[in-house]
């Protein structure tokens, strides 16, 4: 009988999913997992793999919502917060929202104002 590959253990396959779903590359899972990036690109090309990281992808896109809200409403709310935590957070999400836009190629770059 043939031994099953440790990648077919089902959270080994969600995590190779996941990681594909959010862009991390298969050299980049293939060290983490330590077995070679040619044995990923192989495993993701059968068709249950496949699936898996379609319905993560989807997973994923369907939460971007939400947590856009949240980041905005943080944002938002910036200047009226009390709590320190809170306020860290609303700090840290429009820093990382302000690095984000310098980052994405654009014709012509923009500063962010604030209300």
């Amino acid at each position: 009988m043939m031994r099953k590959s440790r990648l077919d253990r089902p959270h080994i396959k969600l995590k190779i999913a996941r990681q594909i779903a959010i862009g991390q590359t298969q050299t980049g899972i293939a060290r983490e997992i330590e077995i070679s990036q040619s044995s990923i690109s192989r495993f993701l090309r059968r068709e249950d793999m496949r699936k898996l990281v379609d319905k993560e992808v989807i997973r994923l896109l369907e939460s971007t919502e939400d947590v856009v809200g949240i980041i905005k409403q943080l944002i938002d709310n910036y200047w009226t917060i009390k709590d320190p935590i809170e306020k860290k957070l609303a700090y840290q999400a429009m820093s990382w929202i302000i690095r984000l836009a310098w980052a994405l190629p654009s014709e012509e770059k923009q500063p962010i104002n604030p209300r």
